[in-house]
């Protein structure tokens, strides 16, 4: 009977030991982070004119176990046409230009243009993206900044399913552009700020876009939105 509670004990006690164990090792990898995905764009009291667009996004993706990979995920604020089927013909502009700021110094963001098709009857949409490759640098001090179409590439995903893209954006067929955090595994978050955007022509002279005294945008005689998601992988 002694030698029976003993080796009842000694299983006790391995099983404890083991359940103490198992949960010191969990407690080390299990970190649960829990996702927060927040990007949003309001008029703010700020800028030349006493109004820009302030946009503010939190990303933080979940992450429930220290060896995990999170989702890419990211944030943009972007101006869109209202209606998707029609084309914003950018043809006679070289680019555009605008003042941005930031709560973070010397953040890089990408800024992105798109253009589009629609093909058999209509009844396929074809998408292409183009992108400064994420080099637009933001600092914590307003900073005018001109973007020019000529030196926008195609992204890796446009590359990948559209090689035609390879030939440059179509800009009598563009439909969006904006701004865009990189896509990213880690948590980031910022304010931004974007002021007097204006289209740059190719005779030089310029046409205001916004000073964002209000989202909505007018761009030969194409009815647009400013506004601000995110989105991932």
């Amino acid at each position: 009977m002694k030698i029976e509670m003993s080796e009842i004990l000694k299983t006790a006690v391995a099983l404890l030991f083991g359940f103490v164990l198992a949960n010191l090792i969990l407690s080390v990898f299990v970190i649960n982070i829990e996702p927060v995905y927040t990007s949003d764009v309001i008029i703010d009291q700020y800028g030349a004119n006493y109004t820009s667009a302030r946009w503010e996004y939190h990303i933080q993706p979940e992450k429930k176990y220290i060896c995990d990979t999170p989702k890419k995920s990211w944030a943009y604020f972007d101006m869109d046409i209202r209606n998707i089927e029609e084309n914003l013909n950018l043809s006679d502009c070289k680019g555009v230009s605008f003042y941005i700021k930031g709560n973070i110094e010397n953040q890089l963001i990408e800024f992105n243009l798109f253009t589009h098709n629609f093909t058999h009857n209509n009844k396929e949409h074809n998408v292409y993206q183009y992108w400064n490759k994420g080099n637009l640098l933001v600092t914590t001090n307003w900073r005018r900044e001109e973007i020019l179409f000529s030196n926008l590439s195609a992204t890796p995903w446009t590359e990948k399913w559209h090689p035609e893209a390879l030939e440059g954006p179509n800009l009598e067929k563009a439909y969006a552009f904006g701004f865009a955090i990189k896509k990213t595994h880690r948590p980031t978050e910022n304010k931004i700020w974007i002021d007097e955007m204006h289209l740059v022509h190719k005779n030089g002279s310029k046409t205001l876009i916004s000073n964002f005294n209000t989202l909505n945008v007018s761009i030969n005689g194409k009815d647009g939105l400013w506004h601000a998601g995110w989105g991932h992988l």
